[in-house]
């Protein structure tokens, strides 16, 4: 069966999610050939996801929406550190 276009763009929004995750996990080398960036577990990097995506969403959107799962990770660390410093 063939899947729909949202189901598709979904797991490269989830991919996006993917490497970006709360705790420590594994990451590896992006499968993509001639990409260098690291990626979670074997899956693709958050670049070619959101290039993936951009397929579906377009170019700008993939980029933005990527952009925010970055800031909201980037936040979540500036937010533990601060807790951290402060026991």
């Amino acid at each position: 069966m063939k899947r729909s276009k949202v189901d598709q763009a979904y797991e490269y929004i989830t991919g996006i999610n993917r490497n970006y995750p709360d705790w420590p996990a594994t990451f590896n080398t992006c499968p993509t050939e001639g990409c260098v960036n690291l990626a979670r577990g074997v899956c693709l990097c958050a670049d070619c996801y959101e290039a993936e995506l951009a397929e579906y969403a377009g170019k700008e959107l993939a980029k933005e929406y990527h952009a925010a799962v970055k800031r909201k990770a980037d936040l979540l660390l500036k937010v533990l550190d601060e807790v951290r410093s402060k026991q």
